[in-house]
């Protein structure tokens, strides 16, 4: 009865203190690095990671003029490069080749008319192509592709607007009508061949009053939570706002984060789950003031799908930068603020994603579009960002944990005592552990090393058990106990090992061919392991290698 009593007072304050940690209100003070300044002050421009590099396309700069240019970020700097048009509030979709395809955006200074220009960005070569022609004049646009790769293309701003499809070639096509004309809309890919289409602002930038949602094939839908919740759109958008897609494409699985806004203004995170729409739980409300006053949430979501973490920036009047991050694993999910200092001038741009897990904001605004900046700031958050202050609270919940789980080590232990005095001790010895795992290992290691398991990015624990004829238990303890390290840990050795020998072969190979090659699920994770493996990135390790 006095253990039990004592783990139930343990158990009460860590509830407490559980209890008082979980203010949705927490916030947390960013580490911030600050990069070189871009080339030429840019807003309203496109902004994506591909082929390892940051690359910001078109906007406008100084005197609200469209720019003709493009920027990649690669050792320390901010490489320039011409365009072949101006895309200011164009829109931009990476395709599977891993080349980029850019379109749209005004015709005029000071964001005025559309343009018909489409071309093509290739990271290997930071060189642009013109290639084609929209099938109508778009600025402000948003773009998703197809499982066979074409792209659908729907939105306009001051025109008509339309569904179109790129057939990942050369050809623009009309396919329908929408329902109602639209500014930046949503697009949610929820099969194969099928998008949902919509969007709470019009062609003129006003409020839709009754929220339709389009198909690409069949009728269109109403979705209840657009009685009380509409997307969060803003007028001044430098960017489309794209959902953040947190799915399995290859496993058929659509899933979507975006925010949405009640009538009192108060900021949501909607989910979307093939054709349903709902609000994720989390475990506090995103705060609507912050240190320098009023939080104006923008519209720009990222998902870092690896660590199963959303991310929605804002700022206050002081041009301080917040960015929410939720852990949507988790339900509830829990909700973090991350913010900086006043006069981070790039606060109202769309971040990037690194393979690291941070963000770079690149370029903005700070008082109006005829003043753009060329200032350029990582935030980090990822694997190895560091916060304080009220960080203290998450070091005093992990220190009673452990207080309370060395306690019931002991009573275990104590308990285990004494009910081995009561037990014969056994005259015989088990097999050696480290003999067993020993074994076990090398036939593990010859199964995926000699028939290349490691190349299926999809390889499971249990797919190994079955091969070797033990349970997945036995797999990981076995890997983790004899290697130091975890199952997809263990596999990623292998995979940068055979990218190596493939760079060596093929100095001048594609990075989007290599992830693939070595059994990567994606870009990013590949950059991320090849660097925490090296310490180089695929293109400086293959650099040191041949001189080239």
């Amino acid at each position: 009865m006095k253990t039990r009593h004592v783990i139930t007072i343990l158990l009460s304050i860590v509830a407490i203190h559980l209890n008082a940690a979980t203010n949705p209100c927490r916030m947390v003070k960013a580490e911030t690095e600050r990069l070189p300044n871009l080339n030429t002050p840019r807003f309203s421009h496109s902004a994506f990671y591909v082929g390892g590099e940051v690359v910001v396309v078109g906007g406008h700069t100084s005197d609200f003029v469209p720019t003709q240019t493009a920027e990649y970020f690669s050792d320390g700097k901010w490489h320039q490069v011409n365009t072949v048009y101006t895309h200011d509030n164009g829109f931009a979709w990476i395709q599977k080749s891993g080349q980029v395809m850019i379109a749209g955006g005004h015709e005029q200074p000071m964001g005025i008319g559309q343009t018909f220009g489409v071309e093509c960005y290739d990271p290997a070569t930071h060189s642009f192509r013109g290639f084609g022609c929209l099938n109508k004049k778009r600025a402000r646009a948003t773009a998703t592709a197809l499982a066979d790769g074409h792209v659908i293309i729907s939105g306009n701003w001051y025109a008509d607007d339309a569904v179109e499809v790129f057939d990942g070639t050369k050809h623009f096509s009309f396919v329908k009508e929408v329902s109602t004309p639209r500014t930046y809309p949503l697009m949610f890919r929820y099969a194969a061949d099928d998008v949902l289409i919509v969007g709470a602002m019009d062609d003129k930038g006003c409020p839709i009053d009754t929220i339709v949602v389009d198909r690409l094939k069949g009728e269109s839908l109403h979705v209840p939570l657009f009685d009380t919740w509409r997307p969060y759109t803003m007028h001044n958008e430098c960017d489309p706002m794209r959902p953040a897609f947190i799915g399995n494409e290859d496993k058929g699985k659509y899933a979507y984060l975006f925010p949405v806004q009640n009538s009192k203004g108060q900021v949501a995170i909607a989910r979307v789950r093939g054709t349903e729409f709902d609000l994720l739980p989390t475990d506090g409300k995103l705060p609507m003031e912050g240190k320098g006053g009023k939080i104006e949430w923008l519209t720009y979501p990222v998902a870092d799908t690896l660590s199963q973490r959303f991310y929605l920036t804002g700022c206050d009047k002081d041009y301080r930068l917040y960015v929410a991050r939720i852990d949507y694993s988790q339900s509830p999910a829990p909700v973090t603020i991350y913010y900086t200092g006043p006069k981070f001038l790039s606060a109202r741009t769309r971040p990037v994603l690194t393979e690291e897990g941070d963000l770079i904001f690149a370029g903005g605004i700070y008082d109006d579009h005829f003043e753009p900046h060329a200032t350029a700031y990582v935030v980090h958050i990822g694997e190895r960002g560091r916060f304080s202050e009220t960080a203290s609270w998450w070091c005093w919940t992990l220190c009673i944990l452990a207080i309370l789980a060395v306690m019931a080590i002991i009573i275990i232990v104590i308990r285990l005592q004494r009910r081995r005095k009561s037990i014969p001790t056994a005259e015989t010895s088990a097999p050696s552990d480290a003999e067993t795992g020993k074994k076990l290992l090398e036939k593990i290691d010859e199964i995926v090393k000699n028939e290349q398991l490691f190349l299926n990015p999809d390889l499971k624990l249990n797919d190994i058990a079955v091969r070797v004829g033990t349970n997945s238990r036995y797999i990981s303890d076995c890997i983790n106990a004899m290697k130091g390290c975890s199952f997809s840990q263990y596999l990623n050795t292998f995979r940068i090992e055979h990218a190596k020998q493939l760079m060596l072969a093929s100095p001048d190979e594609k990075v989007v061919n290599l992830y693939v090659k070595s059994g990567f699920a994606n870009e990013r994770t590949f950059f991320r392991v090849f660097k925490a493996t090296t310490g180089l990135s695929p293109k400086e390790w293959i650099t040191s290698k041949t001189g080239r």
